[in-house]
């Protein structure tokens, strides 16, 4: 499994249990509400006191850490995005830059197959000019 769906599954895992532990919360205030106007004396205030709201205030520490780590995982999956998107640009511009350099060293394998070329013209052109100036010297030496 790639990173990505990972995270994608671990974020749906994460969410969905906020989602039940946030229907559980509501339940379990709704009955603390009901048994309230049922009961309301002050061995009830004195249990709600030393036992139900230290249990509230852990629940909502625990809620808003996993609503954290929530709100990471989601930011963590879009860096992966982003860093898949990118890598997918990266490759494609270096296989691009692969062809443009094949065509760059086709080119350049031409321009030396043309100088040597243009150097064996420019030998046999020298030698030409050579073999016609050394005919009018010796055209000069038979002329009175």
């Amino acid at each position: 499994m790639s990173d990505l769906n990972w995270y994608a599954q671990q974020l749906h895992v994460l969410n969905e249990g906020l989602w039940h532990l946030s229907a559980a919360t509501r339940d379990v205030t709704a009955f603390e509400d009901d048994l309230r106007q049922v009961w309301n004396d002050s061995a009830t205030r004195d249990l709600r006191g030393r036992l139900l709201h230290p249990l509230h205030e852990e629940h909502d520490a625990a809620c808003t850490a996993l609503r954290l780590k929530s709100a990471s995982l989601s930011a963590m999956q879009d860096r992966l995005i982003r860093t898949q998107t990118h890598c997918q640009q990266v490759a494609s511009l270096s296989d691009l830059i692969a062809v443009r350099r094949h065509e760059i060293n086709l080119d350049m394998d031409r321009a030396h197959h043309e100088r040597d070329w243009a150097d064996q013209l420019t030998n046999q052109v020298i030698d030409a000019t050579d073999q016609i100036l050394q005919l009018i010297r010796n055209a000069d030496q038979t002329l009175p």
